[in-house]
């Protein structure tokens, strides 16, 4: 029960970040002024972060397991290429940053 609860409230938040977004987008401060699009964002993320916490999911077996740290691997070093390669803004940091980003995808796949 709590599982759909979060999966609802997760569902709700991304169709509402992806709606006022495009919203914004069209009409730059319709939604701007009133409120930021990113707390709903945020809260998509918290959400989705409680549904897949609550849902023990299951390895079917090893090679799920091996293709997922694999996936998950490559999305990380894509990630971190491109962060890198576009991040000359933010310095010395750039390092730093795309170190994170190269971690993100394994900690969310097993967070999730």
């Amino acid at each position: 029960m709590v599982a759909r609860l979060f999966r609802t409230a997760f569902l709700v938040c991304i169709f509402s970040t992806l709606g006022f977004a495009y919203l914004d987008y069209l009409e730059p401060g319709f939604v701007g002024f009133v409120f930021s699009v990113y707390w709903w964002l945020a809260a998509a993320i918290v959400f989705g972060v409680l549904w897949g916490v609550s849902e023990k999911k299951q390895v079917v077996s090893g090679l799920v397991t091996r293709y997922s740290l694999f996936a998950t691997l490559v999305l990380g070093l894509a990630l971190a290429g491109i962060v890198w390669h576009n991040g000359e803004v933010f310095g010395d940091f750039r390092l730093l940053l795309a170190v994170c980003i190269a971690t993100m995808p394994s900690f969310l796949y097993r967070t999730l």
